[in-house]
């Protein structure tokens, strides 16, 4: 959590906001989502997918994520690992994560 609190640009009550944002997802988001299952309420979707999953990701949230990608139809997906990363790729690999942005911003654009 601390990249979402020790950002420079934050003042230090944005930053004491970060915390309020944290409490809200455990209490508020979550709660809604619980009983979401992708691989049996989103097996299908009429956009392009990019699954972005760290190598070490925990077993319980990399499984169920595989099975749903292979379940998927969609006009393309595709699956993306990021091999030294567990559960945040995008800070664990920031340079691999921003040529994937990259690439998915030109792939998309060239589609019609």
């Amino acid at each position: 959590m601390s990249e979402n609190i020790l950002v420079g640009e934050y003042t230090l009550l944005e930053q004491l906001h970060v915390f309020g944002g944290f409490m809200d997802t455990f209490s508020v988001l979550y709660p809604q989502i619980q009983d979401l299952d992708f691989r049996t309420q989103a097996t299908t979707l009429d956009v392009p997918v990019y699954l972005a999953q760290g190598a070490h990701e925990a077993p319980g949230r990399a499984e169920p994520a595989r099975q749903w990608f292979h379940l998927l139809q969609s006009p393309s997906k595709k699956l993306v690992t990021f091999d030294t990363s567990g559960h945040r790729p995008l800070w664990e690999q920031p340079a691999e994560f921003h040529d994937l942005m990259v690439t998915v911003l030109d792939e998309t654009a060239s589609t019609p």
